[in-house]
């Protein structure tokens, strides 16, 4: 199975709506006293910003009541009560089972797979052991949610939403030699055809308001390792901002990683993060004072905010860097071991190029010994000066992802920030 996020640090190749109704989000309210914010999630999934993350998952033949997972042969065992010419297997990511053999898939019978709407079995067992899984049909004419519980968290759910597509034989065609011919863990097997698989669509983002001091906030809980838990510190991520723009999981504009008591912010409030409940039913705030450089350089922030030392070595200070005779200052954060970074690296040098009045370029590089850097630097024809940073300037600097592209003007304010170059040329555009 491949996922294709949503989000701006993945490119996007597919693109599915889902008719699925669920409960209205809700509105918490609260006096302007000190008081604890709890808000409710459960039930709640945002439909509304194409949040969730969302792709396809293939389906794949039984070979004598066989199946390959990656380098190991599974015995399928399914009831006998199905044709084993109308069975197509399947797996999806989900990362709750900390002692799953298959590592972090879920395997998938569906019967029969040709037919318009399957009914998707699940095993729970991850043997590929159908006998007694849980069965999950079409709910209405056209998909279903699948739910799976954490391992160890009984009330912990991850739920996929599924939907039978249709293709026209020439996407269909593109689709099985682009995506899925040489699939990585079930490639051994023969694949279906595209118009028996199904997409899918996490719902491991949930969205709620509440109201403080006559402001409306927005805020989210992300299950982002998709485990069924939302409260794993530092993967997980809680999003707040005003409630009339949409929440952005970067953690330079709403998103923070989930910790114990750690500090969140939005305009001038401050809240502590109190308690989550595990299952992401439910979150509590307490209103906090926003302290100095607790929160790392978000869009709107000043560079000298967050003070500190660029380069291991030589300790050189981050603002020293903000060019005075350029309108603005690019930081390219980057690492000789990141695949994006080498990938948009032409694009970059050509933005720079054309941008020469306007622009200075500054690589932030993490993760390299400096003889890497310079023969990278050497290979590629590079001609800015990259500094290594430590993971306190990262932190610092609010880093999500890699790369990253922090666009400054002369006063050291942080105007915009991507992870794309193809976006980065739009904002001069």
């Amino acid at each position: 199975m491949k996922h294709f996020n949503t989000h701006k640090r993945q490119l996007c190749f597919l693109a599915f709506c889902l008719f699925l109704s669920f409960p209205v989000l809700g509105q918490t309210s609260l006096n302007p006293l000190s008081e604890d914010i709890t808000i409710s999630f459960a039930g709640k999934y945002d439909q509304r910003q194409d949040r969730n993350g969302h792709g396809m998952m293939a389906t794949f033949r039984m070979h004598n009541d066989s199946v390959h997972f990656g380098d190991t042969v599974y015995h399928v065992r399914y009831p006998s009560t199905l044709d084993p010419e109308k069975i197509a297997l399947a797996v999806n990511y989900f990362a709750g089972k900390p002692d799953n053999p298959l590592g972090k898939s879920i395997p998938y019978l569906l019967y029969p797979y040709d037919a318009p709407f399957p009914t998707i079995y699940q095993d729970t067992t991850y043997s590929f052991n159908f006998l007694a899984a849980e069965r999950f049909d079409f709910r209405r004419e056209d998909s279903t949610v699948v739910v799976t519980t954490h391992g160890e968290c009984a009330d912990c759910k991850f739920l996929v939403a599924y939907r039978k597509p249709n293709y026209p034989d020439a996407e269909r065609k593109q689709m099985i030699e682009t995506y899925f011919g040489n699939d990585r863990q079930m490639g051994k097997n023969d694949i279906t055809d595209a118009d028996h698989w199904l997409e899918d669509r996490r719902m491991n983002y949930r969205y709620a308001q509440f109201t403080y001091q006559d402001s409306t906030y927005a805020v989210g809980v992300y299950d982002y390792n998709c485990n069924g838990t939302y409260d794993d510190e530092g993967e997980d991520m809680v999003l707040l901002g005003s409630s009339r723009e949409p929440l952005n999981e970067d953690r330079s504009k709403h998103g923070f990683h989930y910790e114990e008591n750690a500090l969140i912010a939005v305009q001038e409030h401050g809240f502590r993060l109190v308690d989550m409940e595990p299952s992401g039913a439910s979150l509590t705030l307490r209103p906090a004072a926003i302290g100095d450089n607790s929160l790392g350089l978000r869009v709107g922030g000043y560079l000298s905010d967050v003070q500190g030392s660029l380069d291991v070595e030589t300790a050189t200070s981050i603002p020293s860097l903000i060019s005075e005779e350029h309108p603005y200052t690019l930081f390219d954060v980057w690492g000789t071991w990141c695949k994006g970074c080498i990938v948009q690296l032409p694009q970059l040098k050509e933005l720079v190029d054309q941008e020469t009045g306007q622009l200075k370029i500054v690589g932030l590089n993490f993760g390299d010994e400096q003889e890497a850097i310079d023969a990278f630097k050497e290979k590629h024809a590079i001609p800015w000066t990259s500094w290594r940073v430590d993971n306190a300037t990262i932190e610092r600097l609010a880093i999500s992802g890699f790369p990253s592209y922090l666009l400054l003007d002369q006063e050291g304010k942080l105007v915009f920030k991507t992870t794309s170059v193809v976006e980065l040329k739009a904002f001069f555009d």
